[in-house]
């Protein structure tokens, strides 16, 4: 047990080393970093933290600075996963906010870098995974996702190329919950594997050459908010407890003609939906024997 003052209070300097680390593992990785100055006994007890947040912005001082900003970044992320002497063992959460600089080479190596860190990361057994890109999107190369540790995706402003959905189909048998925020989503089919029970897309968009069908086989918990380009058709929908879909013609999600039947047809046998789509607004529960 950690020792107590004359008083009672417990100072944080005597807490062992795996709470010190917990409560680390709460703090952006920088601020972690930097409060190990205050003890030389926590001097490397922030790198082998299973909670891993980076942010770019904490990088950032001024907007002129920005690319040797990333290149300290860069170094930063690179250091703390890959340290042979502090190795991580394991991670439980994985959250990056990354900003990169814009031009087809920069967006290309910035790419690469995020890349590799989801890469390293689900090697070490992460189990949540979140990216968070600011403009302009990120690209994500779908090989890196083969782990039977994942089971939380969320992704905000990144592009789905495809084979996406096939390879966290094969590759993540035990991913549970796949939320996506104005991402773009260019595979030629969802199909989402068996162990997948809520699946949110919120504000993004679709080809609007083909139509591409979302198949939700074991999913109890469907979102589809202000989705943009052609409407995707829903297939193999029978497991779905409940659905919202929040359509609009609002100039920021533009989207094809829509086939207000065959959505509430696909989604009549769900227990409680919310469909709502400019004056149509339909709310149904059903209450089965």
């Amino acid at each position: 047990m950690a020792a107590a003052s004359a008083h009672g209070a417990v100072k944080l300097s005597d807490l062992p080393d795996h709470i010190i680390r917990r409560i680390m593992s709460f703090m952006p990785v920088r601020q972690a970093g930097q409060a190990c100055v205050l003890s030389r006994r926590w001097l490397n007890l922030w790198r082998p933290v299973p909670c891993i947040n980076v942010d770019f912005e904490e990088f950032s001082e001024k907007y002129e600075q920005e690319a040797e900003d990333e290149v300290v970044f860069k170094r930063f992320v690179n250091r703390m996963l890959e340290n042979t002497d502090e190795p991580v063992d394991y991670v439980v959460a994985f959250c990056l906010r990354y900003s990169m600089s814009r031009g087809q080479d920069a967006e290309a190596d910035s790419a690469a870098d995020a890349n590799r860190w989801i890469g390293h990361v689900l090697q070490n057994q992460a189990m949540l995974v979140e990216v968070v890109a600011r403009n302009p999107w990120l690209e994500l190369d779908h090989s890196a996702f083969t782990s039977s540790f994942l089971r939380n995706i969320r992704f905000s402003n990144v592009v789905l190329d495809k084979g996406f959905f096939k390879q966290i189909r094969t590759g993540c048998p035990a991913l549970e919950d796949l939320f996506l925020h104005d991402c773009i989503i260019m595979d030629d089919e969802i199909t989402c594997h068996h162990g997948l029970k809520v699946f949110t897309i919120n504000a993004s968009g679709f080809p609007v050459d083909d139509r591409i069908s979302i198949s939700t086989r074991s999913v109890t918990s469907l979102t589809v908010c202000r989705p943009w380009g052609r409407l995707p058709i829903l297939k193999d929908v029978g497991s779905v407890v409940t659905a919202s879909v929040v359509l609009s013609d609002e100039p920021a999600f533009p989207i094809g003609t829509v086939d207000f039947r065959h959505y509430l047809w696909s989604l009549s046998g769900v227990k409680h939906l919310e469909f709502d789509y400019l004056a149509v607004k339909v709310t149904m529960t059903t209450n089965y024997m």
